[in-house]
């Protein structure tokens, strides 16, 4: 309907009339032309669907896929990965488990017609990361569980048969003062004498890892958007299989120490079998299939570009001090997000600890980052409600109300050591906090938001700090040696133009 000026507060402001969706009776009925069909495969690894056995470990091991088809468009938005793992310990059976989300995955590689598209190593503590921060609490108790998380599974709904920790309260109540961690269940005194099992609760790791020991060992399938792991399976468009030749995944098993979890013996290996690619292939009408073939292969046209999320992960060198700096590096004129976790040093690769999961806190005061002579934000963040809100507010807004992740005040503020004591000032109780640390910081340099994420975005690292970017820290004290792992998120561009593929952006 036409706009008009109305005598009121917004007198000379046009107004629009609309009818509500609702009431729009005379609205046209919606179709496609262009797609005419959808299918479901499935992609078979050229290496073999088993890896590793119940002698030989998959550790290491790689697992190739090749996604090709000469006529349709892939729907990353479908795309998954589905398998069944199965760990095993000799001496300890009932005392390991896989740690919490996918942690059997080390690295992914993306190659396209033989260009390498993206390469994110510690791929499975950038995953947990990114679902701990950003994730809802429905999200995680139900596809989440499939996914193989776990720890902050608080499913009471099967009594001690549920995804996590689904003990219950101790028999007499009163505080927790000492607990035996080793046990299965773990053991809790309480106040008065009496002898309970942990009470089910924030961040009850403990208490879950026997139902997950129980799957874990006997075997469970699971299944992921492959999108959590690569950004460029988390395109808006549907890729053109036709004209990008060959895409290939390369997925890198992880070492035991950091897939596994296991707190009584040293012994721990994996195997992964059953594993599949799934997608839906969608078919264009012919004339728009000989459009798009002409549109990238003719020499005259201008092509096409897919604009995707590139993820580099890297390990600083270890902290021991109250204050440092962290320099990384990425010569990208479109950095988008940092994101930052801890790993205790001596725990990077341990069997007895939870290493691609548990992000201590590490008793941080101060955060901020440096790109060139700007900083983000302008006055560190200095405190933790501050440096949550800056991690919710690069995951959409500070007032997220559906995906503002699984991490409460306490677990962004615990610390659990490599030798599994716990340190939480903030906090009464503390056993009941082992290993459920969930500190996670990001940052996003994005200039629009509140809207449609755009295409091209973000700051040019390259123009303003010689491929720098600094993080600099503050902490009130030296727990123990820790490493920072830093993921930059920068957007890159596959063109398909005259025939081949190019590879846009750092």
């Amino acid at each position: 309907m036409a706009s008009s000026a109305v005598a009121s507060l917004y007198a000379g402001l046009p107004i629009d009339h609309v009818v509500p969706e609702a009431g729009d009776l005379a609205k046209s009925l919606t179709a496609s032309d262009i797609l005419v069909g959808r299918r479901t495969v499935r992609f078979q690894p050229q290496t073999g669907t088993q890896v590793g056995s119940s002698t030989v470990s998959a550790a290491g091991s790689i697992v190739q896929f090749v996604l090709a088809d000469s006529t349709s468009l892939l729907d990353t938005n479908t795309l998954r990965i589905t398998y069944a793992k199965k760990c095993v310990s000799t001496t300890n059976p009932t005392a390991v488990s896989f740690d919490d989300g996918a942690p059997e995955w080390r690295r992914i590689q993306v190659s396209c017609n033989g260009q390498l598209v993206d390469d994110v190593d510690n791929a499975h503590r950038n995953m947990n990361a990114m679902v701990y921060a950003s994730a809802n609490k429905n999200w995680m108790e139900t596809s989440g569980s499939f996914a193989g998380y776990w720890a902050l599974n608080p499913d009471t709904s099967f009594a001690v048969s549920g995804v996590g920790n689904t003990y219950s309260a101790p028999v007499t109540g009163g505080a927790i003062t000492v607990v035996n961690n080793t046990a299965t269940p773990p053991i809790a005194t309480v106040t008065g004498g009496s002898i309970g099992v942990f009470a089910t609760g924030l961040g009850d790791v403990i208490a879950g890892r026997a139902n997950a020991n129980a799957r874990h060992v006997a075997g469970q399938d699971v299944g992921f958007a492959l999108g959590l792991m690569s950004g460029f399976f988390r395109q808006k468009q549907y890729i053109p299989l036709f004209a990008m030749g060959e895409l290939v995944v390369s997925l890198t098993c992880a070492a035991n120490g950091e897939a596994l979890w296991q707190w009584t013996g040293t012994d721990g290996t994996y195997s992964i079998s059953d594993l599949y690619i799934e997608c839906d292939l969608v078919q264009p009408h012919h004339d728009y299939l000989s459009m798009m073939t002409a549109l990238t292969q003719n020499p005259s046209e201008p092509g096409l570009s897919l604009a995707y999320e590139s993820t580099i992960v890297s390990q600083g060198t270890a902290i021991t001090a109250t204050n440092a700096s962290i320099i990384v590096s990425r010569a990208s004129n479109n950095l988008r997000k940092v994101v930052f976790t801890h790993t205790p040093t001596a725990a990077l690769s341990a069997l007895a600890y939870p290493n691609t999961s548990c992000f201590p806190n590490e008793n941080i005061t101060s955060v901020q980052i440096r790109i060139g002579s700007l900083y983000y934000p302008s006055q560190p963040s200095s405190s933790s409600a501050r440096m949550w809100l800056q991690t919710q507010s690069a995951f959409g807004n500070p007032e997220n109300l559906t995906d503002s992740g699984v991490v409460n005040w306490y677990l962004y503020n615990n610390s659990t050591k490599s030798d599994g004591t716990i340190t939480n000032a903030k906090a009464l109780n503390v056993q009941q906090l082992a290993n459920a640390d969930k500190f996670i910081y990001a940052m996003s340099f994005d200039n629009f938001r509140s809207g449609e994420p755009l295409d091209i975005d973000g700051v040019s690292v390259l123009g303003q700090a010689g491929s720098q970017v600094v993080l600099q820290l503050g902490y009130a004290s030296n727990i123990e040696s820790f490493t920072p792992n830093v993921a930059l998120v920068c957007s890159r561009y596959v063109v398909l133009k005259n025939g081949g593929v190019s590879i846009l952006g750092a």
